[in-house]
C-alpha cells in the first residue's frame, strides 16, 4: 500500500467466512477505534453487537458503493483509517470497481479484502445456513449449481489486480476462528486490544446444526414453512451454542462435480495466498462413522417451548379475531338501528317540510286577504255589518 494517503479498507466478506464476527468486533470497538484514528461507521447498536447478532455490516446493498463510501469519509474528516464491509455487495461489486476506482483511488489508499473458504467446506456451510434461516428442505446437490463464491471472488480480485487495486486476501478454512484477529491486524489494530473485545462478544455467533436438528429443521421447514424453521433454528442455535455441529455429508460425485468447477478459479485465488493458506480443493468435513450428537431433553423442551409460544400466539390471534368479528356484527347491528332511525328521522322531516309548506301557504292567503283589506275597507266593513246585523226576511 502506498503512504501518506488516507486509508480505505474495503471488506468484502464472503458470507459464512467469519463476516458476522468481524463486523461485531469492530462495533463493539468502535469507540476506542476512532481514538486510534480509525472509522468504522456502524449502522447498529453495540448492545446487538454484544449479543451475536449480525450488524449486516455498513454499506448499503443495491446502492452505488463509491458515493456511499466518500459520503461517510468527507462526513468524517480527520481519520487516518476507513474501514467499510459488507458481504452482501460482495456479489454486486465486480461492475462497480472501476468506478470505485475512479473516484476513490486518486485521493485514497484503497485496498479490497476478502475471506475465501474452500469449495467443498462453503458448499456444505452454505447448505446449512440455508436450512436454517431460509425454509430450505431439499437435499445438498441443489447447490452445487448455485452461488459460487470462489469463482466470484476470483473474478472480483482480477478486476482489482488490472486497475492497480490492492488486494488482500485471506482463506477462513485455514484461520478459522482467528479470522476476526488476521483481518483486524491487517486493519492496523493491535492484537492485544482485539483479544480484549473479543472477550466481550459470544464466542459462536452462528454454529451450524447437528444431523438430527437439520433433520427436524428440514421437516419443519417442509410442513410449518420457513419462519418455523428459523425459529426452532435460533432456539436450538442460540440455546445450545457449546454443542458441536455435524456437517452434512457430500456425495463423492457432487464432491467431484464442485471441484471441477472450482479448479481455475482455486488455481487464480492462490496465487494471492501464501503457501501455508492454499485452497486445496481438498478439504472436507467429514462426519464418518461417527455416531451422530443425540438429542437431549433440553433440546426437545426447547422446541417443543418454541411451538408451544406459536400455539399461544396462535390462540391470542384467534381470540383477537373473534373479538373482532363479534365487535363486528354488533356494530353492524348498531348500522342498521342507526339506518332505521335515520330513516324515521327523514319521515319526520319530511312531514316538518310538508307542514312547513301549508303554513306558508296559509300565511300567504292571510297577507293577501290582509292587503285586499286596506285597499278597500269598505267591503270588509259592509260584510262585518251583515253579519252583525243580519237583515230579517
Amino acid at each position: 500500500m502506498s503512504s501518506g494517503l488516507t486509508k480505505i479498507f474495503l471488506h468484502l466478506g464472503y458470507e459464512k467466512t467469519g463476516t458476522t464476527a468481524t463486523q461485531n468486533l469492530l462495533t463493539v470497538a468502535n469507540p476506542h477505534l476512532a481514538e486510534m484514528g480509525v472509522f468504522y461507521p456502524v449502522r447498529r447498536n453495540i448492545e446487538d453487537a454484544l449479543k451475536g447478532k449480525g450488524t449486516s455490516g455498513n454499506i448499503r446493498a443495491k446502492e452505488p458503493v463509491a458515493p456511499q463510501l466518500l459520503k461517510a469519509v468527507r462526513e468524517n474528516p480527520g481519520y487516518s483509517t476507513y474501514i467499510f464491509s459488507s458481504e452482501i455487495v460482495f456479489w454486486e461489486i465486480a461492475d462497480q470497481i472501476p468506478v470505485v476506482h475512479n473516484q476513490i483511488s486518486p485521493e485514497y489508499d484503497l485496498s479490497v479484502v476478502i475471506s475465501v473458504r474452500e469449495p467443498l467446506e462453503m458448499l456444505q456451510s452454505y447448505y446449512g445456513q440455508e436450512i436454517k434461516r431460509n425454509g430450505y428442505f431439499g437435499e445438498i446437490e441443489g447447490f452445487v449449481d448455485g452461488k459460487q463464491h470462489l469463482i466470484h471472488a476470483s473474478d472480483i480480485v482480477a478486476v482489482c489486480s488490472d486497475l492497480g487495486i490492492t488486494v488482500k486476501l485471506f482463506n477462513y478454512s485455514v484461520a478459522k476462528r482467528d479470522i476476526s484477529k488476521c483481518l483486524l491486524e491487517y486493519f492496523g489494530i493491535p492484537q492485544a486490544l482485539v483479544d480484549h473485545w473479543e472477550k466481550q462478544i459470544p464466542a459462536i455467533m452462528n454454529r451450524s446444526l447437528t444431523y438430527e436438528e437439520r433433520n427436524l429443521i428440514k421437516s419443519a421447514n417442509k410442513v410449518l414453512g420457513k419462519e418455523y424453521g428459523r425459529r426452532l433454528s435460533d432456539a436450538l442455535v442460540v440455546g445450545f451454542s457449546e454443542i458441536a455441529s455435524e456437517p452434512p455429508e457430500i456425495p463423492k460425485t457432487i464432491s467431484e462435480k464442485v471441484v471441477q468447477k472450482n479448479i481455475d478459479a482455486a488455481a487464480f485465488i492462490n496465487q494471492y495466498l501464501s503457501p501455508k493458506n492454499q485452497i486445496s480443493l481438498q478439504t472436507i468435513k467429514r462426519a464418518g462413522d461417527l455416531e451422530h450428537t443425540r438429542f437431549t431433553t433440553a433440546q426437545w423442551d426447547a422446541v417443543f417451548e418454541t411451538l408451544a409460544e406459536d400455539i399461544e400466539h396462535l390462540r391470542q390471534s384467534r381470540l383477537e379475531i373473534e373479538r373482532v368479528q363479534h365487535e363486528n356484527v354488533q356494530l353492524q347491528k348498531e348500522a342498521r338501528s342507526l339506518k332505521k332511525k335515520i330513516e324515521h328521522l327523514g319521515s319526520k322531516v319530511n312531514e316538518l317540510k310538508s307542514e312547513k309548506l301549508k303554513i306558508f301557504r296559509k300565511n300567504n292567503q292571510l297577507q293577501a286577504e290582509r292587503d285586499h283589506a286596506y285597499r278597500y275597507p269598505w267591503k270588509y266593513l259592509r260584510s262585518a255589518l251583515k253579519q252583525r246585523f243580519p237583515s230579517d226576511k
